[in-house]
């Protein structure tokens, strides 16, 4: 849920009025609208505004409504799972060890969704913090007993998307793109039988999505991997959500770069946006991939 009186709060503590908040980022009306109404801008607008009040898009956000009808116990491991997830989203893998080694599996023997995404947050740590693969596919094999590899729970999509990129990253091409294009015909399924998602699910989902497009990025079909983060971008716009999508932008401005694209000030807004967002959520890594391409852009290096 989105809570504008978090950034009224903040507007009044640095003594800023509604149009000097507003000032080169949006109207004073959508300042107003925001504050007095909950009505949330898009992300980039949203984005912007936290930056300039010191706040970010996740202090603007409640929790999840979900959470809210959940047990003491699974509430708290919930929240612990999200921080991890927050640090996949950031590309700060290693990190995620530090919360996953305090937990204990047996606790999470209490909810199915909490076993799977457990184990899926370890095969992840492995793979793409350790580079260890057999590892990976261990906990995404798990993933698949655990769920039953039911299509109507994310975590198996999840899983299928996640041995898509395990394969990716050994570079066989054949069984990611088998692996990629069943979680993608199984989110988009998942997507017309569940109508009302959840701000956590949509997260996932974009998370599906962005894997997916990095690697027809990777394939060098570029056409395809911009409808994929154009349909994820479409996703949450339609659901008002705010999952980070700076790898998105990035991935659109790279992908006219490395196209040979001569689309420059489409490209250069693109990696504009996805500064803003990185920097909002304090993604290190996709702030450094994009001084590196601006960099490649000036210095006029082809792709």
């Amino acid at each position: 849920m989105f809570l504008g009186s978090k950034i009224y709060d903040a507007r009044k503590k640095m003594q800023l009025t509604q149009k000097e908040l507003a000032d080169g980022i949006c109207s004073q009306a959508t300042i107003s609208k925001l504050e007095s109404s909950n009505e949330p801008p898009d992300v980039l607008v949203l984005a912007q505004l936290c930056l300039r009040v010191n706040l970010t898009v996740n202090d603007v956000l409640s929790e999840f409504d979900q959470q809210n009808t959940m047990p003491q116990k699974v509430k708290k491991l919930s929240q612990q799972l999200s921080k991890v997830e927050h640090l996949f989203f950031v590309n700060e893998p290693l990190k995620t060890i530090d919360i996953l080694s305090t937990l204990n599996e047996s606790d999470l023997q209490i909810d199915q969704d909490l076993l799977a995404e457990f184990n899926f947050d370890w095969g992840n740590y492995y793979l793409l913090g350790k580079n260890q693969f057999d590892d990976a596919l261990f906990y995404f094999n798990k993933v698949l007993t655990i769920t039953s590899m039911a299509t109507d729970s994310l975590f198996t999509i999840l899983a299928y998307n996640s041995l898509g990129v395990c394969y990716a990253m050994q570079e066989d091409t054949q069984k990611a793109e088998y692996y990629f294009n069943l979680s993608l015909d199984h989110v988009r399924s998942f997507r017309r039988e569940h109508s009302d998602l959840s701000s956590e699910s949509i997260g996932k989902i974009v998370r599906i999505f962005n894997n997916i497009s990095i690697f027809y990025s990777r394939q060098r079909e570029f056409t395809r991997s911009n409808e994929l983060i154009n349909e994820a971008i479409g996703i949450v716009t339609q659901y008002h959500s705010f999952p980070p999508l700076e790898d998105f932008y990035y991935n659109i401005a790279f992908n006219s770069y490395d196209s040979g694209s001569n689309q420059h000030e489409l490209m250069i807004s693109n990696l504009n946006t996805a500064e803003v967002l990185a920097a909002n959520n304090q993604n290190k890594v996709v702030l450094d991939h994009i001084t590196k391409l601006r960099k490649d852009i000036a210095d006029g290096k082809t792709s």
